[in-house]
């Protein structure tokens, strides 16, 4: 595992940029609209790939798979490919991604599931605010927050089922892994540390390392 010098472990496996970066600069509104259709592509044989483990790591734990909060996840690509019915994408972009729904609809979704698009930011004043069923996801989104975002967020959705899909950092080999290179992306943790929290907080997690990120599920 490769930490970056401009990252230091302000937690035991929990690695934080010296220098935050917000998500909502110009820059990456530009990248996340103008690629979108390249990233919803390339993303597809990803989550084609992942599918059958997905399913089996999802059953596993017991998840039900009627209703979903996607929290920051924009388009709910691993939701959609796990078979959620309905699927509620809380995110503070979510109009951006919205310009882009009918493209994701056509490439990762069934006839009978269907997605709706809430435009918030998240917090974990938000969430605590917020009145729903069924589980919630983070997906490739923590590692925009800081550890200790991140953990108030965790126990903001305290009773619900939790599913977790981001970078591995225990994949890291030297500075030039790809997920190093965006600069909103401020903390990284590890599989076991992520878990570990979750734990702590009342949670039974499992976790399964899938290529260069990690699937966490987290049920009371």
């Amino acid at each position: 595992m490769h930490i970056p010098d401009h990252f230091t472990e302000t937690y035991p496996g929990v690695y934080e940029r010296t220098e935050q970066n917000d998500s909502q600069s110009g820059d990456i509104l530009d990248h996340y609209t103008n690629d979108a259709e390249k990233i919803l592509r390339n993303d597809l044989r990803h989550y084609t790939k992942f599918a059958p483990k997905l399913g089996e790591v999802l059953d596993d734990a017991g998840i039900n798979c009627e209703h979903v909060v996607a929290f920051g996840g924009g388009h709910p690509k691993l939701e959609a490919t796990a078979g959620f019915r309905n699927i509620t994408v809380v995110d503070g972009m979510a109009d951006t991604y919205k310009q882009h729904a009918k493209l994701f609809n056509e490439l990762y979704l069934s006839d009978w599931q269907n997605v709706t698009y809430v435009q918030r930011f998240i917090t974990a004043e938000m969430i605590r605010k917020m009145i729903w069923v069924g589980t919630c996801t983070f997906v490739h989104f923590l590692e925009h927050m800081t550890a200790e975002m991140t953990r108030d967020i965790l126990r903001a959705v305290i009773p619900h089922d939790i599913i977790i899909y981001g970078p591995n950092i225990r994949a890291a080999r030297d500075g030039s892994w790809f997920h190093f290179k965006p600069i909103d992306h401020n903390t990284f943790w590890t599989g076991e540390a992520l878990c570990g929290y979750l734990q702590e907080i009342g949670y039974t997690t499992t976790l399964l390392e899938h290529s260069d990120d990690y699937l966490i599920t987290g049920t009371m």
